[in-house]
């Protein structure tokens, strides 16, 4: 595996890549991989809340993960997820474009 999971602001990647040109997929694994780890018990240690997982992972956005990525992750924490709001006009993962472009060809 070329890219393994991916700290946004880490040049650790076998292929010498960071920031975003970690692939996307790798960058969410970052993310939801830390905050289940972070979730769970350890044997040294007793696991955090969610609200403390979800904190410690807003303070390293920017070092360690996504910034982006983080925010709309909390968001999915949300009732109903309203609160995430992407940057700009990037489309992360493309739900939107990949319902609408499947729904047209299945029509």
């Amino acid at each position: 595996m070329l890219h393994d999971i991916g700290k946004i602001g880490v040049p650790g990647c076998p292929a010498g890549t960071k920031g975003t040109a970690i692939p996307l997929l790798g960058r969410i694994l970052c993310v939801a991989d830390a905050y289940s780890a972070m979730t769970s018990d350890r044997p040294y240690r007793k696991a955090l809340t969610r609200e403390e997982a979800l904190t410690e992972l807003e303070k390293s956005a920017c070092t360690h993960f996504d910034p982006e990525l983080v925010r709309a992750f909390q968001a999915g924490f949300s009732e109903n997820g309203a609160e995430y709001k992407p940057d700009g006009d990037r489309d992360l993962v493309g739900a939107d474009a990949a319902g609408a472009s499947m729904a047209e060809g299945s029509a």
